[in-house]
C-alpha cells in the first residue's frame, strides 16, 4: 500500500508540473502572437512608406521633370544675359 501511495503522489505531482508547464507555454504563445501582430502592422507601415519613397524617387528622376528643370535653368541664363 505504501508503494501505491508513493506512485499516486508522484503521478499527481507530475500532472501538476505538466499543467503549470502547459499554462506557461500557452502564455508564451499569446505573447508571441501579439508580437507578430505588432510586427505585421509595423511592416505594413514600412512597406507603405517604401512605396511612397519609390514613387517620389521615380518622379524626381523622370525625364519630364529633368527637362522642366533644364528649361527653367536655360530661361534663367537667357534672362541674365
Amino acid at each position: 500500500m505504501n508503494k501505491l501511495s508513493f506512485i499516486l503522489v508522484c503521478s499527481v505531482f507530475i500532472n501538476v508540473l505538466l499543467a503549470l508547464h502547459l499554462v506557461k507555454v500557452r502564455w508564451e504563445n499569446v505573447q508571441l502572437n501579439e508580437n507578430i501582430e505588432a510586427l505585421t502592422i509595423q511592416n505594413n507601415k514600412v512597406l507603405e512608406l517604401h512605396t511612397k519613397l519609390i514613387t517620389e524617387l521615380n518622379i524626381l528622376n523622370s525625364n519630364a521633370k529633368n527637362e522642366n528643370i533644364d528649361k527653367e535653368k536655360k530661361k534663367k541664363i537667357e534672362n541674365d544675359e
